[in-house]
């Protein structure tokens, strides 16, 4: 089945056996931790050992949850937006409205035993890599402050003073930065993803201890409109002169915005933001803590030393909860002097309109053509 090839070629795809890895550290109860795809044994051989049919499962699912308060749709085609609303009326106009509401999941799928703890975990491709891993709550409806955009601008910095820098310059790491990696009702995954070197691999504890330096160092003080201003115009710029995406592209994101932007915001509202709040992005700073992450290290230094196998992707991991005097070390870290937040920029640019010269089509240099060079 098609279902079962797609995973079949994910088996030995990194981002997909380290993504379900994660789901390790839920309570066996919540949604999260269920397996994120499907393949021939879930979808066909475990079912009809309980003698259920899929299709029947199926259709009892389509029936209860599939809505037209729940959809989006979205058309990309040539013909004319009046044409086009017809074709949608006559194919999807019988869609029934349960008058469903949205589902919300519990904001806390981590189970507690799992919190502050570390999978080792055996990587397919030659990786060296750290994730740590923290549950923010959904911030979807505070999109047009956008506070984790602040929160990752800050970590993934890299000017002078910066945790990037720093951790460069002691040879530890590649790359760091921050990103949302699931987002749905009731909670987010934020994660810092950190490209290691083979120095960094024997010393995680010191790239922790730096990295929650920095984080101390963003707590210690208030948000600044001036940053956020900053953060906000380099994306407005990206946005305004990036290339063109494929059309369908196009249409599916704006589809998939349409529960959770306003209509005018639709294109713009997960590109940048138009609100500041302080004390927003302050709220989330106590999410960050070392009692609350889970790390993974995905390297082929643990060949050999693993000690469990996940069930869908046979990854290979140990996992282990985080000593702790290592994690009050971490609580109790202070700040480090050697790191500053990033200081204005003075280039950003404000004024995109051409520069006009007036040309004397008399010059020489105007002239053309004209002979350049000449061999012989």
């Amino acid at each position: 089945m098609a279902v079962d090839s797609e995973n079949q070629k994910n088996i030995q795809v990194d981002m997909w056996r380290f993504e379900q890895l994660i789901r390790l550290a839920c309570k066996p109860e919540h949604p999260f931790a269920k397996f994120g795809t499907g393949n021939l044994s879930t979808l066909k051989t475990e079912p009809e050992k309980k003698g259920l049919s899929v299709r029947d499962e199926l259709i009892k699912f389509h029936s209860k949850h599939y809505s037209a308060n729940q959809m989006a749709l979205g058309v990309f085609g040539k013909e004319p937006l009046d044409t086009l609303q017809a074709y949608v009326e006559e194919m999807f106009g019988e869609v029934p409205n349960l008058q469903l509401n949205r589902t919300e999941f519990d904001p806390n799928p981590f189970a507690d035993d799992k919190l502050a703890s570390v999978f080792n975990t055996l990587s397919v491709k030659e990786l060296k890599e750290l994730k740590i891993s923290w549950i923010f709550p959904d911030l979807r409806k505070h999109y047009e402050t956008s506070p984790l955009s602040y929160i990752e601008h800050l970590i993934g910095f890299n000017g002078e003073g910066s945790l990037n820098s720093l951790l460069r310059k002691r040879g530890l790491i590649n790359s760091i930065f921050s990103y949302t990696n699931v987002e749905v009702n009731g909670f987010l995954l934020f994660r810092v993803n950190i490209s290691l070197t083979d120095v960094g691999e024997d010393k995680i504890d010191e790239i922790l201890e730096l990295l929650f330096q920095y984080i101390n160092l963003m707590k210690s003080e208030k948000p600044k409109q001036w940053l956020f201003e900053e953060i906000n115009a380099l994306k407005k710029i990206d946005f305004t002169y990036k290339d063109k995406n494929d059309p369908v592209f196009n249409t599916y994101m704006a589809a998939s915005s349409l529960h959770d932007y306003k209509m005018e915001h639709v294109l713009t509202g997960r590109c940048w933001a138009t609100k500041f709040d302080a004390d927003l992005i302050e709220s989330l700073y106590k999410h960050l803590t070392p009692n609350k992450m889970i790390v993974l290290h995905l390297s082929k230094k643990h060949q050999g030393k693993t000690d469990s196998t996940e069930k869908w992707y046979g990854t290979e991991y140990k996992f282990e909860k985080i000593n702790q005097d290592v994690i009050k070390r971490l609580v109790d870290c202070g700040l480090n002097e050697k790191l500053k937040l990033p200081s204005k920029n003075p280039y950003i640019p404000t004024d995109f309109s051409l520069v006009k010269h007036a040309i004397n089509a008399n010059e020489e240099r105007f002239k053309m053509p004209r002979l350049v060079y000449q061999d012989e």
